[in-house]
């Protein structure tokens, strides 16, 4: 998204840009009003969530087959 922005604001247009990490780069970037919002994904809680998976698996208990770790969207405001 980062280097979409750099093309973008060289070719003069205005576009909304929207990137998909969270890393501190985008958030800077969000923070001084360059890149409109990047979704972040949450490692503490998949890393968690797979902690638990695999506890309920050593218990001989059924998992879910997936399972979803919500993401966050981070924008300026």
């Amino acid at each position: 998204a980062l280097g979409a922005l750099e093309a973008i604001n060289s070719s003069g247009k205005h576009i909304l840009v929207v990137g998909f990490d969270g890393n501190k780069d985008a958030i800077s970037s969000i923070k001084s009003g360059k890149l409109t919002a990047t979704v972040a994904q949450q490692p503490e809680l998949i890393g968690k969530l797979a902690v638990e998976a695999a506890e309920q698996v050593l218990k001989g208990e059924k998992v879910k087959k997936t399972i979803s770790a919500p993401l966050k969207l981070q924008t300026q405001k």
